[in-house]
């Protein structure tokens, strides 16, 4: 991996230092910014790999919100019970009607097409607020930096 940090120094990373782990890795936590990485993959065989495409393309069917453009997720820890909440009160949670939370994926972030950072960071921090009062785990995946 090619880094920038924060003083501006590019920096070169082997895999083990980056501590990747599922939704989780050494870039979340102390500032830098991927500027590239050189990817090596195992080879499989061609029924194997269309195997694996397919099984995929039918797991984002059935999970996945398509209905328009999307944000992804938004928190990689939340409490399924507020976030069903969220989806039967859009209004309390997206008050700006160019992005809201899926109906279809709790944890996803619609955009009409014309949503602002601003759009989405409002419907990230209603939500962040609720579980906070309510004493609820609340990761927000997004790394918004100031």
């Amino acid at each position: 991996m090619r880094c920038i940090n924060h003083s501006g120094q590019i920096i070169t990373l082997k895999a083990e230092d980056c501590g990747f782990q599922h939704r989780k890795s050494k870039f979340m936590d102390n500032n830098l910014i991927i500027l590239g990485a050189t990817i090596s993959c195992n080879s499989i065989c061609k029924t194997d790999s269309e195997k694996l495409v397919n099984e995929r393309i039918a797991f984002c069917k059935n999970r996945q919100d398509t209905s328009g453009y999307n944000a992804g997720s938004a928190f990689s820890e939340c409490n399924g019970t507020i976030m069903r909440f969220v989806q039967k009160y859009p209004f309390l949670f997206s008050p700006h009607k160019n992005a809201s939370f899926s109906h279809k994926t709790f944890n996803w972030i619609n955009n009409s097409g014309k949503a602002t950072y601003r759009d989405i960071l409002s419907c990230i921090k209603r939500v962040t607020f609720i579980h906070r009062v309510l004493g609820k785990k609340i990761s927000v995946e997004y790394r918004i930096w100031k």
